[in-house]
């Protein structure tokens, strides 16, 4: 009788038992709720949790008796191996310990042991993405599996780099060569794993492959970057290379300098933590182990992952609270960009979970907050709860850095992105600024582009400028293709991306811009508004009201330019009265917010108030249209086609009843 069974979920997955024999598996969610508790801090999960997950779109009491089902296919799989592993009752399920051996944690131990033979063997275990073929099993599971295949290649990668920073070129050269091996089988265009097999082979003289090594190095950087090598690369080759054959021959230790092994998951492109600082956030958690409840270690693993999701942080782990005594704030001069602490507390016996923002610098305590785990006990409102924590963090880190003047990159960045955000032509100039100089500076840091392009499209929308030569929506796709280009995982190239497409004419591609934004944050309300309108606009408007709902959900105070937003997915789907009760509560003197207010009285019948809304159109923008009018109607019409950027050709043509009558009224004017 098997002792244990091995999950092999790397890559396409399967059930083996003890002999290496096939297990089968009746359904592939059956599957899919063993490896999601294998990933669950605690594996004791409510029944909920799971049914939300995997039956997102089904009622609860329907998921839940999906679930039941689900649970009795799991237990055939015990009945064919002979195992028992599975811990269930009314509320809640689990995994017995020591019975369920998965190849993610084979590799993990593996690369704990850091030995070359163990970096080969785990290299080999990587057989694919993390349950590869399961991203169609449900949206929200969709959502999962995004985050925790980009957890665990951060993981590995800050695994091994922890093993490799430390290991001497001389006296542990075939261990380091094995590490490199395995982080560029993570990511061919890791340049520090290239840095180290190019240092490795010259200290031990072997300067053909250290050219070699080089070659690899530009190659995969341009393949996958479109960048060459850093200057620091080419100088450990052109400058040094004598001198590290004479420290090899005097048998000193040369020392490799480290990366951040807690912000490995910036390591796939350009903007790196060795070349973008970003504010540092440590999570010091104490939980009660003696009382475990897996919801509190659910809630902590969902704060990360939000967390991780923004990418304006550097997250470093901090055990320092032991036996329930949180220790001190250590004092940290983190110069411009900040240090705080995050204090996560779980009372098991009140079911209660503490949170606790402090700044590191100063010691002030920037807020506490409290969570009942009785109140999370659905994945929505779990998700409601964290993301709104995860928004007060980021109003005073990334607030204070938006709020002042900085001289390090990401302190600029959001000084422009708070720019753009004011939605004003003036502001955009300044932003333009900061962001060329951003360019300058740093010519791979992947935001400068997108921002630009940020900027291209609402001067093509928005605030057209007539009078003047404005940017293409070529130029404008180009930026934001550089952006995506040089950082894939950043959700504003995404997102961006998206918009660019979609004002280009790519509408399938656009689609599949913002599914991937979506993917990559899914807390962010302001990013889940921004690709609920882009949806609106493609034709997709169920999945557009899903986007604006959860948008909705997880933002305390609504902003009014959300208001717009729904607005036009109102008009999308054929409501005009909403849409227009949506306007009033949105801001008015926008070119955009006018026409679509126009065309929705007009299909509501209401031509009046929409001949008296030109009149507003009139007051507020007269001045954009002075000299157009009379000498180049075309670009009139070029730009009324051009905002109107529904592809459903009922909707359309809606839309262009409102924009002819602004045509019209502009022409005679």
């Amino acid at each position: 009788m098997p002792v244990r069974l091995y999950i092999n979920c790397l890559g396409t997955p399967e059930v083996l038992d003890d002999a290496g024999a096939a297990v089968a598996v009746p359904t592939r969610k059956a599957l899919a709720i063993l490896v999601y508790l294998l990933r669950t801090p605690g594996r004791l999960v409510p029944r909920e949790q799971v049914a939300d997950i995997l039956w997102s779109k089904a009622p609860r009491d329907k998921a839940i008796q999906s679930l039941r089902q689900a649970l009795r296919q799991v237990r055939r799989i015990e009945e064919a191996s002979g195992t028992r592993f599975l811990q269930a009752d009314k509320g809640h399920v689990g995994l017995a310990g020591g019975v369920l051996v998965s190849d993610f944690g084979e590799v993990s131990e593996l690369l704990e042991s850091g030995g070359a033979a163990d970096f080969e063997a785990a290299l080999a275990r990587i057989r694919g993405p993390l349950l590869n073929g399961y991203e169609t099993l449900d949206p929200v599971f969709q959502d999962w599996l995004t985050i925790e295949r980009q957890r665990l290649m951060s993981d590995y990668t800050s695994s091994a780099l922890k093993v490799v920073d430390t290991l001497s070129l001389l006296e542990e050269p075939d261990r380091v060569e094995a590490g490199c091996r395995f982080l560029l089988g993570l990511d061919s265009a890791l340049e520090h794993a290239h840095q180290l097999l190019i240092k490795l082979y010259l200290v031990s003289g072997r300067k053909a492959e250290a050219h070699e090594q080089l070659k690899r190095c530009e190659a995969e950087l341009k393949a996958h970057l479109d960048a060459d090598p850093d200057e620091e690369t080419l100088r450990l080759f052109n400058t040094h290379a004598d001198a590290y054959v004479e420290r090899a021959s005097a048998k000193t230790r040369f020392a490799v300098e480290p990366v951040s092994a807690m912000a490995t998951a910036n390591l796939c492109h350009s903007d790196g933590p060795d070349l973008i600082q970003l504010p540092q956030l440590t999570i010091a958690s104490f939980v009660d182990a003696d009382r475990l409840d897996s919801r509190a270690h659910t809630i902590l693993d969902d704060i990360r992952s939000c967390l991780g999701a923004y990418r304006n942080v550097q997250i470093y782990e901090n055990d320092n609270e032991t036996q329930g005594v949180p220790q001190k704030v250590t004092y940290v001069d983190a110069g411009e960009l900040g240090s705080y602490l995050l204090r996560f507390r779980h009372d098991a016996h009140m079911g209660l979970i503490y949170l606790q923002l402090e700044n590191r610098v100063s010691g002030q305590v920037l807020f506490n907050e409290v969570i009942e785990t009785e109140q999370v006990a659905d994945f929505n409102r779990l998700r409601e709860a964290t993301s709104q924590t995860v928004n007060r963090i980021q109003s005073h880190v990334i607030g204070r850095l938006r709020a002042r003047v900085g001289k390090q990159p990401f302190s600029r960045w959001c000084q422009a992105e708070a720019l753009l955000c004011e939605f004003s032509p003036s502001a955009d100039r300044k932003a333009v600024a900061i962001l060329d100089e951003l360019q300058a500076a740093n010519p791979t840091y992947s935001v400068a582009y997108s921002g630009k392009a940020s900027v291209g499209l609402k001067q093509l929308l928005h605030y057209p400028d007539f009078r003047a030569t404005q940017t293409g929506s070529k130029d404008v796709l180009d930026l934001a293709e550089q952006g995506v280009l040089l950082d894939p995982w950043h959700v504003f190239n995404r997102r961006m991306h998206g918009w660019s497409l979609l004002q280009s004419g790519y509408y399938d591609e656009a689609r599949r811009a913002f599914t991937e934004a979506a993917r990559l944050n899914p807390f962010d309300p302001t990013n889940l508004m921004s690709i609920a309108e882009g949806m609106a606009y493609i034709g997709d408007v169920d999945e557009a009201r899903r986007n604006a709902e959860r948008a909705f959900s997880l933002f305390p105070v609504i902003p009014r330019f959300f208001y717009e937003y729904l607005a036009n997915i109102k008009f999308s789907a054929g409501d005009y009265t909403s849409a227009l009760e949506l306007l009033d509560r949105a801001p008015t003197d926008g070119i955009l917010s006018i026409t679509t207010r126009i065309a929705a009285f007009l299909c509501s019948g209401r031509d009046g108030e929409a001949r008296d809304t030109l009149d507003l159109l009139s007051r507020r923008h007269a001045g954009r249209f002075a000299d157009v009018t009379r000498d180049r109607p075309e670009e009139i019409l070029g730009w009324l086609n051009r905002i109107n950027l529904y592809q459903d050709p009922q909707t359309r043509m809606h839309y262009k009843r409102g924009a002819d009558m602004v045509r019209s009224y502009l022409l005679a004017s």
